[in-house]
């Protein structure tokens, strides 16, 4: 079972406990989700592998946020990736996936989401057909609420087109319900991103161009939302010019930094820029285990 322990100075360490069963064609785990999911940006967050605990600001949930969440309070099982996962390798590759985030109490509604993503990378590496849909819930009918906590919230988000490691061109959509009691509202937009490697015979780092156009060009009413989305895919438009490098090292040591630069438009005609930098350090050692 997962579990958070923090140190006296506030350091959090997050152990990750799963289990894993499969073969060469599709795989089964349980219990804490290595994360990673396979979704573009404007649907879930890349920052979300770097902050495994539960995201619940305004900014990040889109709801009237005014739910109780106790400094060491046990609301969850302390981190964000924990659930059930099938993936498959053959004919492509995909994955379904249910991710149990917050339980119920009295003072926060439940909250989780499931995916489903599929990428036919035996088409061609470049020009992959994708398809991935995404469900996010904030609910729950076991608790009397308390004061405060917002009404049940969902939100569906898709992409089809074509996705890889190297192109994204895609279609979105969505349809967000800020009160399931009252209509929901749709949206959707296009997606484009490309991953241009700078002199790779020497590895120098790579330039990752972006650019998002939401359907609020078209139609007002029609502005894509994704609850667990990057939030700078939530304005009308958004260009941005990434840099990105890694250094991958032996014994299983990788070193990555990235350099996240976009300029973007909101509703009223504002012109905005985002800088954002991350620094990423990986250690994998493989214990062996053998028979006597």
């Amino acid at each position: 079972m997962p579990f958070t322990f923090e140190f006296p100075d506030g350091v959090r360490v997050f152990p990750i406990v799963t289990s894993r069963i499969g073969n060469e064609d599709v795989q089964l785990r349980l219990g804490t989700m290595k994360s990673g999911r396979n979704l573009p940006a404007p649907i879930r967050d890349p920052l979300i592998d770097m902050t495994p605990v539960v995201r619940s600001t305004w900014g990040n949930t889109l709801i009237d946020n005014k739910e109780q969440y106790l400094y060491g309070e046990k609301f969850t099982h302390g981190h964000y990736e924990y659930g059930g996962s099938l993936d498959w390798f053959k004919y492509g590759k995909g994955e379904l996936y249910m991710n149990w985030q917050v339980l119920d109490t009295k003072r926060h509604r439940e909250r989780f989401d499931v995916g489903f993503d599929w990428a036919l990378d035996f088409v061609s590496p470049i020009f992959t057909p994708y398809i991935a849909i995404h469900y996010w819930h904030n609910g729950g009918h076991e608790n009397d609420r308390l004061p405060g906590v917002p009404p049940m919230t969902e939100n569906y988000t898709g992409a089809i087109g074509i996705n890889s490691k190297h192109l994204s061109i895609l279609y979105l959509a969505s349809y967000n319900f800020e009160d399931r009691d009252k209509p929901g509202k749709f949206g959707h937009g296009l997606y484009l991103r490309g991953d241009i490697p700078i002199t790779p015979d020497k590895n120098w780092f790579v330039i990752e161009p972006i650019i998002f156009v939401s359907g609020w060009y078209l139609n007002h009413d029609h502005q894509f939302i994704s609850v667990e989305g990057d939030p700078f895919f939530r304005v009308p438009f958004y260009a941005g010019l990434n840099i990105k490098k890694e250094f991958v090292f032996d014994n299983g040591i990788s070193l990555s930094f990235a350099f996240i630069n976009g300029v973007f438009l909101t509703e009223q005609g504002e012109v905005g820029t985002r800088f954002d930098q991350t620094i990423s350090f990986n250690f994998t050692y493989r214990l062996p285990i053998t028979k006597r």
